[in-house]
């Protein structure tokens, strides 16, 4: 499983749109990693983080995987539909189809 050094204490970063302007900006939040997060990271936030990134590489690496995501740019539920038949986890996650 390699390095067994745990981190005590990191930065989960995200780039979201503002609601007020519409224009992106980052939110930094800090996480205490005691051994009930650390699980969590390693069971649960990793593996969908790896799931994404092969996704988005995928995505990127496929001149019709890119275009049939973004014939349904007007389409944000539809998109989602896409998205959730490659990344499991989604539909573990109904309320993020209500906020699309």
């Amino acid at each position: 499983v390699g390095d067994q050094r745990r981190v005590r204490r990191t930065e989960f970063i995200q780039c979201m749109k503002s609601s007020e302007t519409g224009k992106p900006k980052i939110q930094v939040d800090r996480i205490s990693m005691d051994p009930l997060h650390d699980e969590g990271w390693e069971t649960s936030v990793l593996p969908r983080l790896r799931q994404v990134v092969s996704l988005i590489q995928a995505y990127r690496s496929s001149r019709e995987k890119r275009l049939s995501f973004m014939q349904l740019v007007n389409a944000p539920e539809a998109q989602f539909n896409l998205l959730a038949q490659n990344l499991d986890f989604l539909s573990d996650l109904p309320h993020l189809q209500n906020n699309v």
